[in-house]
Order: C-alpha cells, then structure tokens, then sequence
C-alpha cells in the first residue's frame, strides 16, 4: 500500500533581530505532523551580530547578508516569514520573490504570536474582550476560542517546564496552538 508522504515546507526568516532570536528560542526547529514538515532553514540579516542571526549560526542554520539569497533555488525555500516592520523590506520582497514563495508579513506574523502568547493569559483576555463588548468596540455575538496548555507552574521548588532540556526540545502540547495556526495559515 502506498503511504503519502509528508509535505515538507521549508521557512526562511528576514530580519535577525530579538523577535527572530524569540521565534527560535520559543519554538521547535522543525514543525513536524503526519501530513506536513516546516523546518526553518535560514535566516537572513545584514547585521551578522543581531542576535537572531548569531542563535541561527549557533543552531546551524544557514544565514545570509541579503533576503535575496533566500530566493536560490539550492535552498529550497517555501515560505518567508518577515520579522521586521519595515514596509520597504516587505514591498521589495513582494516585488522580487520568486511566485513559487510564500511570503507572511511581519504585522499578520506578529498578531498571530501575540495572540498564541495570550493563551497564557486567559483570564485577562476574556476581561479585555468584555470590556471591549461594554463599551461598543465589540459585537456580542462575535466568536470567541480559548485555547489553554499546561502551566509553567513548578512541579518542585526550582522546577519549571522551560528548565533543563525540555526548554531546548519543546514541550508538544504548548505549541500545539501555534503549530494549528501555522498549518492553517500554510494550506490557504
């Protein structure tokens, strides 16, 4: 019997500064699930000190001077996620990638960080949204998803999940969220 292979997307990122070095630090190299594979392959800055760019060396990845070079066909980039607000990088990118690229702006990108990031923060964000439906900045029947992953509360004094290698590898169910967010936004 044949088996489907996996997908395999490969991302690069542009703009190797602290949101990159966060991008790296909080997530798992490679996303990985049955039908799809999204390694992050490269990182391209032209500052080779920024310190995503210096944590893409350290972790081995490929790192350029120039978002162009993301374009080589050896590389086998799929995606280009933006992490600099610049909006001359995005145009310029816009205008000179390859059809064959996916791009994510950096404002999409980083609404949808922000928004994985609040998880954590469940009580105040449904405060925030009441609020917001109080004074008439929101519909009350607009949808609302809560999505909630295991705490980061010490299972022993001194103990946290990030600790020790559990905070290199990952934890699978705290990325969950993100990696359902991700293959949503990669099958559009």
């Amino acid at each position: 019997m044949l088996q489907n292979k996996p997908s395999i997307i490969n991302i690069g990122l542009v703009g190797g500064g602290d949101f990159c070095k966060e991008i790296l630090e909080k997530t798992t190299a490679v996303y990985e699930q049955e039908e799809m594979v999204a390694p992050i392959l490269a990182v391209a800055d032209p500052d080779p000190e920024s310190p995503g760019r210096k944590l893409a060396s350290k972790l081995g990845l490929l790192t350029f001077d120039d978002y162009r070079q993301l374009y080589d066909r050896r590389y086998s980039i799929h995606l280009i996620i933006i992490l600099t607000p610049e909006p001359e990088i995005f145009d310029d990118i816009l205008k000179t990638r390859p059809s064959r690229i996916r791009i994510l702006a950096y404002q999409v990108f980083r609404m949808f960080w922000k928004t994985i990031g609040l998880e954590m923060e469940g009580g105040h964000f449904q405060r925030a949204i009441s609020a917001a439906i109080i004074k008439g900045n929101a519909r009350e029947d607009m949808p609302v998803r809560y999505a909630y992953y295991a705490s980061d509360n010490p299972l022993k004094s001194g103990q946290t999940l990030a600790a020790g290698p559990m905070g290199l590898e990952g934890i699978r169910p705290t990325y969950m969220i993100t990696r359902a967010i991700i293959q949503k936004i990669l099958s559009t």
